[in-house]
């Protein structure tokens, strides 16, 4: 006797019949799956799904199987059954193309661990891992995954053993976006180092910030300690030494780069290298994904403000650092009126749009293609939900669902689920209920 799972909408579904179905086609630019015959899997009787991946793009699944005291991943085209003791991790890479299986097997010894990646042999044992998950690179033809000895550690990738070390520092190994460069941090002889291809960096008494890369990615760069001395790090070159470093920033359309240093207990802020000492404190350089825009926070001995393209802002008396709108266009962070109360002033582009009280955690900006529509949505708790829209504030509802904008950015619509259960739409800001508008299609 088998038993039959269909996936649909990444739920499992468990029916009566003989047969194990998975790994469908993407239905267009739905995230389901299509019940497809072709791709059957039978799994037996005594054998039980226990754990589910779904590959980005929502076109490859992987099942963690478990049967008796074994445990195995079943992916479409994996022929043979990798089975251990326990499955530690499996994650596909961005393109669904490979998937990475991480198990633990017993041996002579005690615990062993290995790595299987789809198409490559399987690597071990290795008396420890550092990690659950492995680190593929953009274009998903690399991998790495560090390992752990009883006095030393290593980064395995592509298929093979990488230098021993004393131990890895810092992040989890990473590609570079270009996919091109490993990067990582070790320890060796008590001293801390960048690894980037096998080659060595510089030796520091402790690794700071980072890594972070330009956005050519022909730069690294990342902070470094020797003593109480700090250094921010661009491909080996040293800039310092501060007191401190912190927020290294790089400009993703631009050869520029931010961060903020400490001198004399005061921090700074520095752009490209030159430090500005002009202002009082300064902190959270950001960087617009678009436009090439640079804001940070800043203050004085009386008040706060924030610095937009070198420009400052009016004065507050406690403001958060600003985020960017996707294309550039906009900055928006809040203010703080009175924080025992909780009330704060939502500001866009130095001016006070919205004024609220309670957490800001589930409020949203949603800005239309072009961004010249903005609106805002937000609860005050569980069942008090609103949003705001060209100048008025609709709620209270129990539910608001996702804004959509129309492509051209001039029209809208949204659902909202009233206290009583009942579903309503708004269209252009209109009110229609679920009879008079059976979806959007704008």
């Amino acid at each position: 006797m088998f038993r039959k799972i269909l996936f649909v909408m990444t739920t499992l579904i468990i029916s009566t019949s003989q047969s194990f179905a998975l790994e469908n086609q993407l239905v267009e630019s739905k995230q389901e799956y299509k019940v497809n015959e072709k791709n059957l899997f039978e799994v037996g009787k005594k054998e039980k799904v226990i754990d589910i991946r779904v590959s980005q793009d929502y076109k490859h699944v992987a099942l963690l199987i478990q049967k008796g005291d074994k445990q195995y991943v079943w992916t479409k085209g994996m022929r043979k059954k990798y089975k251990y003791e326990k499955v530690i991790g499996f994650n596909f890479s961005p393109d669904g193309s490979k998937l990475a299986i991480i198990g633990r097997k017993i041996g002579r010894n005690g615990f062993a661990y290995y790595l299987k990646i789809t198409g490559k042999k399987e690597l071990g044992p290795f008396l420890g891992i550092t990690s659950d998950t492995v680190v593929f690179s953009a274009d998903s033809k690399r991998y790495a995954f560090p390992v752990a000895g009883p006095d030393a550690q290593m980064v395995v990738y592509d298929n093979k053993k990488g230098e021993v070390y004393q131990s890895l520092a810092g992040p989890p190994p990473m590609f570079t976006p270009d996919s091109k460069h490993l990067v990582y941090f070790a320890k060796k002889e008590d001293k801390y180092f960048i690894v980037v291809d096998k080659k060595e960096g510089p030796k520091f008494d402790n690794t700071g910030l980072g890594p972070s890369f330009s956005f050519d990615n022909s730069k690294i760069a990342y902070g470094g300690f020797i003593g109480d001395d700090g250094y921010i790090i661009v491909n080996d070159s040293l800039y310092g030494p501060y007191e401190d470093v912190l927020d290294l920033s790089f400009s993703p359309t631009e050869d520029k780069i931010a961060y903020t240093v400490k001198i004399k207990g005061t921090m700074h802020h520095v752009l490209n290298h030159i430090v500005d000492t002009l202002h009082y404190s300064s902190r959270y350089p950001t960087f617009s994904q678009e436009k090439n825009r640079l804001s940070y926070w800043m203050s004085d001995s009386n008040n706060q403000y924030l610095v937009v393209d070198s420009v400052k802002s009016k004065p507050f008396s406690m403001i958060a650092n600003p985020r960017f709108s996707p294309k550039g266009n906009h900055w928006y962070s809040a203010e703080y009126i009175d924080t025992e109360k909780n009330i704060w002033n939502y500001i866009l582009n130095d001016s006070v749009m919205l004024t609220l009280e309670g957490g800001q955690d589930n409020f949203n900006t949603l800005f239309s293609p072009d961004e010249s529509q903005v609106v805002y949505q937000w609860d005050e708790e569980e069942g008090k939900e609103y949003f705001h829209s060209k100048g008025i504030t609709y709620g209270t509802y129990k539910n608001v669902g996702e804004f959509i904008f129309s492509p051209n950015s001039k029209r809208t619509c949204i659902l909202v689920e009233t206290k009583d259960g009942k579903s309503k739409w708004f269209f252009d800001g209109k009110e229609f209920n679920k009879y008079e508008l059976m979806g959007p299609n704008i």
